[in-house]
């Protein structure tokens, strides 16, 4: 990496520069010409983050006329936290952390070693030979998926509490996404070329399906994983790979953990998973594109915005999902929601 070093008055003119192009468009992208209309800078990458200032609670505590809002990571508890109000008062960002952990891997150049927490008052080491690089990783409380170039792979633990390997080999083609569920009896899907590959823990398998084109749109919901490809929606329920035909073109997806929503030229469908097991699925035929989607996960309800109707579903793991929707004149000008956080 080369490090470039800027004097006092280089820093000056780039920063005065920076600052009036920003005054001037008013918005700034970083990795967009097209930054979204609501921010004043919109930065999208799929290989790099944002890294925030990180600095001990002492560092923090030096900060004079702290703005509300204002974000740091602490280097003392590793949290990120945030003022909440101008009084210095700050809280965390982070969700609670997860206190199921039962082994962590520590990937090296040509192994993975497993550390097990699950054996009562002691531990355990196991080490796996790897079949090349690491390539990605995703987990859940009891399973953790990872890519190298051949193969995908599942570090899991049996009945008695040790834990194995399961591998699949690969076939060609660019990786597209993963997911993994984060119910008890895990369910994972990668996706690469025209090819799902799905594993379940419940028995520790691995399948795959041939898809008809190039997949997109992976979400994943509590205990389903949903995703397009051509003109189907697929989704992993338990032992299968289900799929459901759409109409339209440039398909969009948005989920939460209970539903989904997906979206064409042409038509609006809603995904609910369903306690008992499969999927329920409502279609409504649209008039005009949508434009936003709402979600008071809370209350058990998602708004689709178009630009002539505002739909409400109203959807129950027990019953599926059920539509409404009232007309509207012009785009909506705010959204504002009774509630307090």
């Amino acid at each position: 990496m080369k490090v470039i070093k800027l004097n006092t008055r280089n820093f000056v003119l780039l920063f005065t520069a920076f600052f009036y192009n920003s005054i001037l468009q008013a918005q700034v992208g970083i990795g967009t010409t097209n930054p979204d209309t609501s921010t004043i800078l919109d930065i999208r990458s799929s290989t790099k983050g944002v890294l925030i200032p990180r600095m001990t609670e002492l560092q923090r505590s030096r900060i004079t006329e702290t703005a509300d809002g204002l974000l740091v990571q602490d280097l003392h508890t590793g949290k990120t936290v945030t003022n909440r109000n101008n009084y210095g008062q700050w809280g965390i960002v982070d969700p609670v952390i997860n206190q199921n952990v039962n082994f962590t891997a520590f990937f090296t150049a040509g192994s993975v070693h497993v550390l097990n927490y699950d054996l009562g008052s002691g531990h355990q080491w196991t080490t796996f030979s790897l079949s090349g690089p690491l390539q990605g990783v995703c987990s859940a409380d009891n399973v953790i998926i990872f890519i190298t170039q051949t193969h995908v792979n599942a570090i899991f633990e049996d009945a008695n509490k040790v834990v194995q390997l399961s591998s699949q080999a690969l076939s060609g083609g660019p990786v597209v996404d993963m997911g993994i569920t984060t119910n008890v009896s895990s369910i994972a899907v990668l996706l690469k070329g025209n090819t799902a590959y799905r594993f379940r823990l419940s028995g520790a398998t691995w399948s795959t399906t041939t898809l008809p084109s190039t997949p997109a749109n992976l979400r994943v919901l509590k205990d389903r994983i949903i995703f397009t490809a051509g003109t189907s929606v697929f989704y992993a329920d338990g032992n299968a790979l289900l799929s459901q035909p759409i109409s339209g073109s440039r398909a969009a997806i948005y989920a939460n953990a209970d539903a989904a929503i997906i979206h064409t030229t042409t038509n609006l469908y809603s995904f609910v998973p369903l306690a008992i097991g499969g999927m329920d699925v409502q279609t409504n035929t649209l008039a005009t594109d949508v434009t936003n989607v709402y979600d008071n996960g809370q209350k058990n309800r998602i708004v689709v915005q178009s630009e002539d109707k505002l739909w409400v579903l109203r959807y129950d793991p027990s019953v599926g999902g059920q539509w409404s929707s009232i007309n509207i004149t012009g785009p909506v000008d705010k959204v504002v929601a009774a509630d307090k956080f």
